[in-house]
């Protein structure tokens, strides 16, 4: 299955380039066309070289699926339909999540329960910012096992989502945000609340609104 097609992913499926290149290539040949108004395009410089930069800009990109799942996982704890009881690997689905890594940064999209077998799985060695997009327990249920990557970065860990999850997040986890002493780690994190673009390590994020039933969400892009 192929992103470009407009199917989803596998989990760990790795993304480069997509439908946004494929329509910046056609916007950059539609610029090439002849002058005579005639339909044919031809090839000129322009093109191959705008081409080459959206492929040398996109490469640096790379989209992990972490998981493509359902809230409960698949296969789904005490169900022996067909697709639980599979042995086809791709049937063997966790939690919805995604890493995005650039410039040397992984950029984590939500910390689903299963986060701690996903970051072991993909071998993910450091982690330099969460982006919520809503604050469902499937979500968001991860992220105390963030601690691991205070302890080797020593420093905190940069959280983005909309005042709505951020105030579930402090409700759910109010003991990371207490001043009470404990007997063991926290995570440390820093919130901040998205209202609009924001840019993260050097690359524009856009905020997009959407609908999860009744319940406003965030996508990104």
């Amino acid at each position: 299955m192929d992103f470009r097609h407009g199917f989803p992913a596998g989990p760990g499926r790795k993304l480069r380039g997509g439908a946004g290149l494929l329509k910046a290539e056609e916007e950059a040949g539609t610029a090439c066309r002849a002058p005579t108004g005639n339909s044919e395009r031809k090839p000129c410089r322009k093109k191959r070289e705008i081409f080459s930069c959206l492929l040398d800009s996109m490469n640096s990109l790379k989209l992990t699926v972490l998981g493509s799942g359902t809230s409960m996982g698949v296969p789904t704890l005490g169900c022996h339909c067909e697709v639980c009881e599979s042995a086809d690997p791709r049937d063997r689905r966790m939690r919805p999540s995604v890493l995005l890594s650039y410039a040397g940064r992984n950029v984590l999209i939500d910390t689903t329960p299963d986060f701690r077998t996903q970051a072991l799985r993909h071998r993910i060695d450091r982690l330099d910012a969460i982006l919520y997009t809503h604050a469902h327990a499937d979500h968001i249920l991860g992220l105390d096992d963030i601690r691991p990557y205070n302890l080797k970065q020593g420093g905190v860990i940069p959280i983005y989502a909309s005042e709505g999850t951020l105030g579930i997040l402090r409700r759910t986890f109010a003991y990371i945000f207490s001043d009470a002493p404990t007997q063991s780690s926290v995570p440390a994190v820093e919130l901040h609340a998205v209202s609009g673009p924001f840019d993260l390590f050097g690359l524009r994020i856009d905020p997009v609104e959407a609908l999860h039933g009744p319940e406003p969400v965030l996508g990104y892009r």
